[in-house]
């Protein structure tokens, strides 16, 4: 075979959940994602009707002065929804991006925080 095949393009975009991962501490619940490829201006964060829902596209690109001969990579789009229960305060959640992972930070309303109670 004398040439490269150019038949499998997978430009299609596919939806996908992402993984992730919720740790709860004492005053925050601390939530994981995993989004491989994708720059923080395709994140997309919201909180609507105690709901945070969570969606990101991960588009790989192909310099202008080349053709894709094969590829099996994919654009990606991330979808995420999670209930937020009372416990969490919405305005209060911090979201940093790291090495394709994605960080948040759900603070804990004060009445959702443990309280210590001293024995006598």
């Amino acid at each position: 075979m004398n040439t490269i095949s150019t038949d499998t393009y997978a430009s299609d975009l596919a939806t996908v959940s992402p993984d992730y991962q919720i740790i709860e501490k004492a005053d925050t619940y601390q939530v994981s994602v995993d989004l491989p490829g994708v720059a923080r201006d395709q994140i997309n964060l919201k909180v609507e009707k105690g709901i945070l829902e969570l969606t990101a596209e991960q588009r790989v690109t192909i310099p202008t002065d080349a053709r894709v001969l094969y590829r099996e990579t994919r654009d990606r789009r991330y979808e995420l929804a999670l209930r937020l229960g009372e416990s969490v305060d919405s305005k209060k959640i911090d979201a940093t991006l790291e090495n394709g992972r994605l960080r948040l930070e759900l603070a804990k309303r004060e009445s959702a925080k443990a309280a210590h109670i001293e024995v006598k």
